[in-house]
């Protein structure tokens, strides 16, 4: 899915074409409802100082009027609280949000098609890293990089489980029941590589020895990842669930230009 964002006067516009199909739609925001992030079909718009309580839009001929007249307001989170965080992810039928309420941070997931926010996290600083799934809500935060996660649909009120430390890694996808992990810190001399965190037990393995920076998950489910195929050169990966190990790389197609011995690949 492609979307783009263009405002015409006191009209945000937000048109969304998707990329294999061709299918596309178009939505009006009106004043007032600051676009924040966009997930498969739908829209989030709002939930900052000045932008009111967030909303969800959808691209449906099956939802109810109003919602193609203003959006539906999102359930579960307090009125007055600021949205700080609206970020897609391994799922297109949740969206991750961060707020804050009387100083207190909470991270959780909207549910696009019941426009309702389920909180998983509390406590967090405002840096922390959050990836997800249909499955997993997985955390990377603090000056250690402590990795949690909690099942999705878990009851309220269940805490976090701690994985360990993700060293020199960020947490940059979930895929099935694994976090995985790339793009070390600069200072930290860590090689580049990809690695793979059990949510189930909290095992560690390696997917990659060698890999380029900008690991990053996709809508669908599966994490993109740039590593040498054996054969001198430089190919995008599918990492996916499946295989004996629950995690299997799939090579896509060959970054142009580049060989695993030359130079870094061109992004």
């Amino acid at each position: 899915m492609r979307s783009t964002v263009t405002a015409q006067g006191d009209v945000t516009i937000v048109s969304q074409v998707h990329r294999s199909s061709g299918d596309a739609t178009r939505f009006a925001l009106p004043k007032g409802q600051t676009f924040r992030a966009a997930s498969g079909w739908s829209v989030l718009a709002g939930g900052n100082s000045g932008g009111g309580q967030l909303r969800v839009w959808r691209a449906s001929a099956l939802l109810p009027v109003e919602n193609a007249v203003g959006g539906r307001v999102v359930a579960g989170i307090p009125s007055g609280a600021t949205v700080y965080l609206v970020r897609p992810g391994g799922s297109v039928r949740y969206a991750a949000v961060a707020y804050r309420y009387q100083d207190v941070a909470t991270a959780g997931l909207v549910d696009l098609a019941t426009y309702s926010f389920t909180p998983y996290a509390t406590g967090l600083p405002t840096s922390a890293q959050i990836r997800y799934n249909d499955r997993w809500f997985a955390t990377d935060e603090g000056p250690n990089h402590t990795l949690s996660v909690v099942r999705v649909g878990s009851a309220p009120g269940t805490e976090p489980r701690v994985l360990g430390d993700a060293g020199p890694y960020r947490l940059r996808a979930v895929v099935g029941d694994h976090l995985v992990l790339g793009d070390p810190e600069p200072a930290s001399g860590a090689p580049a590589r990809v690695d793979a965190v059990s949510a189930l037990d909290g095992s560690r393995r390696t997917v990659f020895d060698a890999a380029q920076s900008e690991v990053t998950f996709a809508q669908d489910g599966a994490a993109l990842a740039t590593a040498p195929d054996g054969t001198g050169l430089w190919r995008v990966y599918h990492l996916l669930p499946g295989g004996d190990s629950g995690l299997q790389a799939w090579p896509s197609w060959i970054v142009g230009g580049t060989e695993a011995a030359g130079e870094d690949p061109v992004r």
